[in-house]
């Protein structure tokens, strides 16, 4: 009896949903006003939404152009004015990591963090002096923190960081050139100094 029911009211409530879709089409099509109004909506709406999706695109392009940022460059925290403020304020409310805090949350092996925090350190010493930062290269099979930590490495150092894919220059042929003057035209653009992590 009780499944009768469900069954029933189940039922009920597909017949209402019916009519009202129904009355609604009678609506629209019965009146002409009613019709053109709902094609007019129709129109609209297609148009807002492949108007938005173009708007974006082209805002994508125009940040690009901005920045300059180099097709090579996969990730980077380059930021902006607005950025860096809302950072300072974050910090200033405690909700950001101090200054130093940026190896907290990564794992590694006493003798390895030392080496790194030793070679961070260095960095960050060198850069304040205006001396020439070194190369370091950093080996290990995939998914043990090398981006990671040289993300960590950079923002600990003070530096901006920029991670590109060696595989993503061969692609580019002739091109490659071309693309590698922008990628160091846009490194030599920034006031902090940027961390080029060449990725395998």
């Amino acid at each position: 009896a009780e499944q009768s029911e469900k069954k029933s009211q189940m039922l009920a409530a597909i017949q209402a949903t019916a009519a009202i879709a129904a009355t609604w089409v009678q609506t629209v099509f019965m009146v002409p006003s009613n019709l053109m109004l709902a094609i007019g909506s129709m129109i609209a709406a297609m148009g807002g939404i492949f108007l938005v999706r173009e708007m974006a695109v082209l805002l994508r392009e125009q940040l690009n152009k901005r920045l300059g940022r180099p097709s090579l460059v996969r990730t980077t925290n380059r930021r902006g004015f607005t950025q860096e403020l809302g950072i300072w304020i974050l910090r200033l409310l405690r909700l950001r990591g101090q200054d130093g805090s940026e190896f907290n949350d990564v794992v590694l092996h006493p003798k390895l963090r030392q080496q790194v925090m030793r070679l961070a350190d260095a960095t960050r010493s060198a850069k304040k002096r205006g001396m020439p930062l070194q190369h370091a290269m950093f080996y290990g099979p995939p998914g043990t923190g090398k981006t990671m930590v040289a993300q960590r490495f950079a923002e600990y150092s003070g530096l901006e960081y920029a991670i590109m894919c060696g595989g993503d220059v061969a692609p580019l042929e002739e091109q490659a050139v071309t693309e590698l003057h922008k990628l160091f035209k846009w490194v030599h653009r920034s006031k902090k100094g940027v961390l080029l992590f060449i990725d395998e």
